[in-house]
């Protein structure tokens, strides 16, 4: 009753709030379907550039969702801006899988249009997510692409960003002879530009350290980082720049110095919150400082490292769950101005169609109540079925009980007589004159051979009076004690309890019930489970899987498997039967 009143008290809240919603989007979408798609491209790109991404990415929206195969040329164009932005506020958003489709969607809309103009960013966009995900294959030919079509263009600032991270992705895949390549590409582009040519700096480095030459790197890195400092640019510049300085030094074997620029480098990362940065640092010092047996500091670097790893995750999460309900409101806008755009086509569809809807619904749901009656019907008939398998598998248990209470009554008679034949036997050898010695039928000779053993058993020494007395010892193990439960229950474990080889035991289980020693005990194993699935005193709290780790079995789906086997229901219909 508390279940249904809940969903009861859900279903009004989410019918309240997709109503205030509506009407929320419903005021939006008056307030913009009628400005033409070239003044919500103007609005859009001006939120762009401000950082308001939710008003943007509604004003691309707007203009995405009008495209069709059907319009002119430049209002595609229109449409492939729309859709390559939105990638862009995908992008930094971290859905990487949202601004991918967007991009080839704009790529595709662009390709049709012959618009030429923004197919290079939208390569290097493309370029962009899959290098984050590490295809640096494909992240190649999409910014290989992106230049080739920047080539001709008079855009500099867009060749110099390809030929960056172009740059950035050789130093990667630590490939020298590219670096060197797009390095002197970025030089002939950047001769009178000092703000980029920092860029150039790091590639000299990197391709020097390739080069098997840590000093010129050196000197290459603080070049960069001289810019860094002197041009006040961003503080990633100068912690790559330091950090590169210091994998130089450790390339040296000068590790005080790879110690120092790491600490700066760290120094840099705390001053301006770049938790990334810190963390790689912290890494690299514990690093060392293991290698150095120096376990104090050690530990103290691998705390900090494990601290801003927890901080990194409890940030990624906090953005995680803010980009989902920023894009899932975004979504819903998006799905409200489609469906208001095709509201007036689908109410005359709905009227012109009305009646056979009607009739289809009709017979749908007389097929539906036929097919639920026939599958209720068999569904019982399956259920009585299932019963009566379960009602039989418990006389079975029943009648397993009173045997085993049967078979101790027997056992303790047998050991009461087996007391009485060692007083004879003990009374016989004292009337034996002293050189002569009493031989016992228990004793086993291991060179009495019999002749007529199977071929698998061949320089088998058991007789079939010790065969017998073997059996019984398996048996009573097997029926009194609850050893083969344990999963470590092995074939040499049974032997030693015997007081037998395994060879023997082994033997004895095949010729008696035609089977090997692992079906024999997990045919026992299975017979424990009925008992406890049905002990709800001291079971009902346990899982299937639960008592099948119980009676020895490891696997759960081999236990399932051979419970259905021996009893015809699963271990679940079993339990639930029980319970019933």
């Amino acid at each position: 009753m508390r279940t249904i009143f809940t969903l009861f008290i859900g279903l009004l809240i989410a019918v309240s709030t997709n109503g205030q919603s509506s009407d929320k989007y419903n005021e939006i979408y008056e307030l913009l379907k009628f400005l033409p798609s070239q003044k919500l491209i103007t609005d859009g790109d001006e939120y762009y550039e401000k950082q308001v991404l939710d008003s943007a990415l509604i004003c691309y929206t707007l203009v995405s969702s009008r495209y069709t195969k059907e319009m002119p040329a430049p209002h595609k164009r229109l449409c492939a801006h729309a859709y390559h932005y939105s990638g862009n506020i995908h992008y930094v958003m971290y859905n990487y899988v949202q601004a991918q489709t967007m991009y080839f969607k704009a790529l595709e809309i662009c390709q049709e249009s012959g618009d030429s103009l923004q197919l290079p960013r939208i390569y290097n966009n493309l370029g962009n997510v899959y290098a984050v995900f590490g295809d640096f294959k494909k992240g190649r030919d999409y910014y290989t692409k992106a230049y080739d079509g920047a080539r001709s263009s008079s855009d500099k600032e867009l060749k110099i960003k390809i030929l960056n991270n172009l740059l950035g992705l050789y130093s990667n895949v630590r490939d020298s002879e590219n670096l060197e390549y797009y390095l002197d590409l970025c030089e002939q582009l950047q001769k009178e530009d000092s703000v980029k040519s920092i860029f150039n700096y790091l590639a000299k480095g990197w391709i020097s350290q390739l080069k098997g030459n840590p000093r010129q790197a050196v000197k290459y890195q603080k070049q960069a980082l001289w810019l860094a400092d002197s041009l006040k640019l961003p503080p990633q510049y100068a912690c790559s720049a330091l950090n590169n300085i210091s994998e130089a030094f450790s390339d040296m074997q000068r590790y005080d110095s790879v110690e120092y620029y790491l600490k700066k480098c760290a120094d840099i990362a705390i001053q301006e919150g770049l938790l990334d940065v810190q963390g790689n640092v912290y890494r690299e010092l514990s690093e060392i400082y293991s290698n150095r047996n120096d376990i104090k500091s050690f530990f103290h670097y691998s705390k900090l490292y494990q601290q801003i790893n927890d901080s990194i995750r409890s940030m990624q999460g906090y953005r995680s769950i803010s980009n989902i309900e920023f894009l899932f409101e975004v979504n819903r806008l998006n799905r409200f101005i489609t469906g208001m755009q095709t509201e007036q086509t689908l109410k005359e569809v709905r009227l012109k169609n009305q009646q056979q809807i009607m009739n289809v619904i009709l017979v749908a749901f007389f097929i539906a109540v036929s097919l639920l009656i026939a599958v209720y019907l068999q569904k019982r008939k399956l259920q009585h079925s299932y019963r009566e398998i379960f009602m039989r598998n418990k006389e079975i248990i029943e009648s397993e009980k009173q045997a085993k209470e049967h078979y101790k009554v027997f056992q303790n008679e047998i050991q009461k007589k087996d007391l009485e034949i060692a007083q004879l036997q003990g009374e016989i050898r004292q009337t034996l004159p002293a050189n002569e010695e009493y031989v016992s039928d228990n004793m086993v000779d291991d060179d009495d051979i019999t002749e007529d053993m199977p071929a698998k058993y061949q320089g088998s020494s058991l007789t079939k009076e010790q065969k017998d007395r073997l059996l019984s010892s398996i048996n009573k193990l097997m029926d009194t004690t609850l050893e083969f439960c344990n999963p470590d229950f092995t074939l040499e474990r049974m032997a030693a309890l015997t007081k037998s080889r395994p060879k023997y035991v082994s033997q004895v289980i095949n010729e008696t019930y035609g089977k090997n020693f692992n079906r024999y005990v997990n045919e026992y194993r299975i017979k424990e489970a009925r008992l406890r699935l049905t002990d709800i005193t001291n079971y009902g709290n346990y899982t299937v899987k639960a008592i099948a780790q119980s009676v020895g079995f490891r696997s759960n789906s081999n236990f399932n498997t051979l419970f259905k086997e021996l009893t015809g229901i699963t271990p679940s219909m079993y339990q639930e039967m029980a319970n019933s």
